[in-house]
């Protein structure tokens, strides 16, 4: 189900296993989770954590709706691999595509 999906991808992105991440996203795909939030936002995770920015931010464009940790997910991501310019640019995009109420939580967060 989508929970163990979501444990799977998480545990690829913290030992940096890029190939099995990808074999459990061309699953996702099959099984009719791929458009699960959660399982969403633990690819761009992953995908971000092994370095792979491009299908990080692949993944962010196709889904349905942002929430507040699928923008500090790929924030993150570029900023953990040292492209802070572009952290920045998806910081601003954030606060100007983002929900307004996730305003309230980045400010709190600050």
């Amino acid at each position: 189900n989508e929970f163990t999906y979501c444990s799977a991808v998480s545990a690829c992105d913290k030992l940096v296993c890029l190939r099995s991440g990808k074999q459990i996203q061309g699953c996702l795909q099959k099984s009719g989770f791929a458009r699960d939030l959660p399982l969403q936002s633990a690819l761009v995770d992953m995908h971000s954590k092994c370095g792979n920015i491009e299908d990080a931010i692949f993944v962010l464009q196709s889904m349905s709706e942002l929430d507040l940790d699928s923008w500090n997910t790929v924030t993150g991501g570029y900023s953990a691999r040292g492209f802070v310019k572009d952290s920045f640019l998806m910081f601003q995009s954030m606060l100007r595509e983002g929900d307004p109420y996730n305003h309230l939580d980045l400010i709190l967060l600050l």
